[in-house]
């Protein structure tokens, strides 16, 4: 039996209760765009939400699948433990990738032997309220682009601290 490669990153992403599809998609293909392909994702669904997404899972067999009904600190740990990669990347739907973010990231991280590290993203044009009120704090409130961008961080680190405090979630993915 050939042993699998481990990915240098899992990608670990919540699909809450009617996502929006669209910014599934589009962070999806940046994704598939990245200069650096050693890399899984996983998508951590609700269980209403697999049905609604199913043709997108079809068509990109890469894709891990994990079901459930969690809050969303919880489904981002749950994702965590089902990965396989060195480094653990945890993304929102409307979460865009620049196209050499992953190479970008791989090589700092290996160079400086960094255990976490912030990445820049785009936010894919804000449509809710909820998009556009993250946007406006980012921007005025806290003067930090930081504030809620993907992070990477060692995935024996993150098992190690127990992962995201679910004690502090109150809505559901």
């Amino acid at each position: 039996m050939k042993k699998q490669k481990t990915p240098f990153f899992s990608i670990v992403i919540p699909v809450k209760s009617n996502p929006n599809i669209e910014c599934l998609n589009k962070s999806l293909k940046a994704l598939k765009k990245q200069t650096f392909t050693d890399f899984e994702i996983i998508l951590v669904l609700n269980s209403s939400t697999y049905k609604d997404i199913y043709s997108i899972i079809k068509s990109q067999t890469e894709l891990k699948t994990v079901i459930g009904n969690w809050k969303k600190s919880e489904a981002r740990n749950i994702g965590s433990r089902n990965a396989a990669g060195k480094y653990l990347i945890h993304l929102d739907i409307d979460n865009m990738l620049f196209k050499n973010s992953l190479k970008e990231a791989s090589e700092l991280v290996k160079r400086k032997k960094l255990k976490t590290l912030i990445l820049s993203e785009i936010i894919y044009r804000p449509k809710t309220i909820w998009q556009k009120a993250r946007q406006l704090e980012r921007v005025i409130a806290l003067d930090d682009s930081t504030m809620s961008s993907p992070q990477i961080i060692e995935n024996k680190l993150f098992q190690n601290i127990g992962g995201f405090d679910i004690r502090t979630e109150t809505s559901y993915v």
